[in-house]
């Protein structure tokens, strides 16, 4: 085996050969992770972030907070974080769709000889598959 964390498609190959492998990435490819980069923070992380520390702070008006005072700080690093997180992993699909439509793409290739069925977060839980996804659309 050429590793712990290979699957077995690889099969028995030496370690040095799967490192000197490495996928070329062509600029079309870095240029679309720029830009997919920029509108999922401009696009997805900032709204959530700014809308989690509006709601923060209309419960910091209420006095949500007046009980616990050192909440505030981390109510606010929550709302941020989770605001981030959020707005990516909500801009995914967008930027995978960004990648298929580019001509010349190694991340294309990838995508393409790799297709997942249907979107959505996947949970293993021993040798059991739970997976959520959305319902077709028409």
């Amino acid at each position: 085996a050429c590793g712990l964390f290979l699957s077995r498609k690889m099969g028995n190959c030496p370690l040095e050969t799967l490192r000197s492998e490495k996928p070329r990435l062509t600029a079309e490819d870095m240029a679309t992770f720029r830009r997919c980069r920029s509108e999922s923070f401009w696009w997805g992380s900032f709204p959530l972030m700014a809308g989690a520390s509006t709601i923060v702070a209309s419960l910091q008006y209420q006095g949500s907070f007046e009980e616990k005072p050192g909440s505030l700080i981390a109510s606010y690093l929550a709302a941020g974080f989770l605001g981030f997180l959020g707005g990516r992993l909500m801009y995914m699909g967008k930027c995978r769709q960004m990648f298929l439509e580019l001509d010349d793409s190694r991340v294309k290739d990838f995508f393409v000889k790799n297709p997942t069925k249907r979107p959505g977060p996947r949970f293993y839980f021993g040798g059991y598959t739970l997976k959520f996804a959305l319902p077709d659309q028409p």
